[in-house]
């Protein structure tokens, strides 16, 4: 369904929670991400992830840290964000009387 909702170039975040919870980000400049979650919302690093992130980065903590964030999807979170925001305010208008 990403996939299928990626090809209309609209950004979007699509989120199941629960046991084995799935988060799938999407923005056109970025691609489509996918992060696994845990019961609690948390996005999930394997061992194997964050070994790969450490050989890439070759001992540079800023090029770890740099390379963490875009693993966490913490790139698409930021420009989804703004996004968020504004269903929030539009759900806070106020109705005529």
């Amino acid at each position: 369904m990403a996939v299928e909702l990626s090809r209309l170039a609209e950004a979007f975040e699509i989120c199941k929670i629960g046991v084995g919870g799935d988060l799938y980000l999407f923005h056109s400049g970025l691609g489509l991400k996918y992060l696994a979650m845990d019961d609690a919302g948390e996005v999930i690093l394997r061992a194997g992830q964050l070994d790969r992130l450490l050989s890439q980065s070759n001992g540079n903590m800023q090029e770890f840290q740099r390379m963490l964030r875009i693993e966490r999807g913490q790139l698409w979170m930021d420009i989804l964000e703004p996004l968020r925001r504004g269903l929030v305010r539009l759900d806070q208008l106020p109705r005529a009387v």
